[in-house]
Protein backbone atom coordinates (compact mmCIF):
# COMPACT_ATOMS: atom_id res chain seq x y z
CA UNK A 1 0.00 0.00 0.00
CA UNK A 2 1.45 3.18 -0.31
CA UNK A 3 1.37 5.74 1.76
CA UNK A 4 -0.78 8.81 1.33
CA UNK A 5 -0.60 12.30 2.99
CA UNK A 6 -3.91 14.48 2.97
CA UNK A 7 -2.65 18.01 3.43
CA UNK A 8 -5.53 20.63 4.84
CA UNK A 9 -3.42 23.74 4.97
CA UNK A 10 -1.14 25.17 1.65
CA UNK A 11 2.67 26.40 2.06
CA UNK A 12 2.54 29.60 3.63
CA UNK A 13 -0.50 29.43 5.93
CA UNK A 14 -0.45 30.78 9.31
CA UNK A 15 -1.37 27.99 12.16
CA UNK A 16 -2.01 28.45 15.35
CA UNK A 17 -0.60 25.97 18.30
CA UNK A 18 -2.47 22.58 18.55
CA UNK A 19 -3.97 23.03 14.87
CA UNK A 20 -4.42 19.98 12.99
CA UNK A 21 -2.88 20.60 9.73
CA UNK A 22 -2.85 17.24 8.01
CA UNK A 23 -3.25 13.73 8.06
CA UNK A 24 -1.09 10.42 7.08
CA UNK A 25 -3.32 7.86 5.44
CA UNK A 26 -1.95 3.71 4.80
CA UNK A 27 1.42 5.21 6.38
CA UNK A 28 3.24 5.96 9.24
CA UNK A 29 5.86 8.34 8.62
CA UNK A 30 6.08 12.18 6.53
CA UNK A 31 8.65 14.52 7.06
CA UNK A 32 7.66 18.21 8.52
CA UNK A 33 10.16 21.39 6.82
CA UNK A 34 10.34 24.77 8.39
CA UNK A 35 12.00 27.85 7.33
CA UNK A 36 15.41 27.84 8.57
CA UNK A 37 15.33 31.27 10.48
CA UNK A 38 12.48 29.92 12.40
CA UNK A 39 14.22 26.95 13.40
CA UNK A 40 15.09 26.71 17.29
CA UNK A 41 18.18 24.86 17.88
CA UNK A 42 16.82 22.99 20.83
CA UNK A 43 13.99 21.02 18.98
CA UNK A 44 16.51 18.69 17.18
CA UNK A 45 15.68 15.77 15.40
CA UNK A 46 15.58 12.26 16.72
CA UNK A 47 18.71 11.09 14.02
CA UNK A 48 20.65 13.53 16.97
CA UNK A 49 19.86 11.88 19.43
CA UNK A 50 17.73 14.15 21.72
CA UNK A 51 16.02 12.28 24.51
CA UNK A 52 13.30 14.88 24.35
CA UNK A 53 11.95 13.74 21.26
CA UNK A 54 13.29 10.01 21.18
CA UNK A 55 13.45 8.12 17.55
CA UNK A 56 10.16 6.14 16.89
CA UNK A 57 7.69 8.30 19.53
CA UNK A 58 4.13 7.99 19.17
CA UNK A 59 2.82 11.16 17.64
CA UNK A 60 -0.75 11.93 18.64
CA UNK A 61 -2.69 15.06 16.75
CA UNK A 62 -3.35 18.49 18.60
CA UNK A 63 -1.10 17.64 21.85
CA UNK A 64 2.77 16.18 20.29
CA UNK A 65 4.91 19.28 20.12
CA UNK A 66 6.87 18.79 16.98
CA UNK A 67 8.04 21.96 16.30
CA UNK A 68 8.54 25.22 18.74
CA UNK A 69 9.46 28.70 16.10
CA UNK A 70 11.35 31.36 17.14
Amino acid sequence: LARTIIPWKSEGDELRRGERYGMIRLGSRVDVRVPAAKFNPCVISAEDGNKDYPKGEFVKAGSTIIYRGI
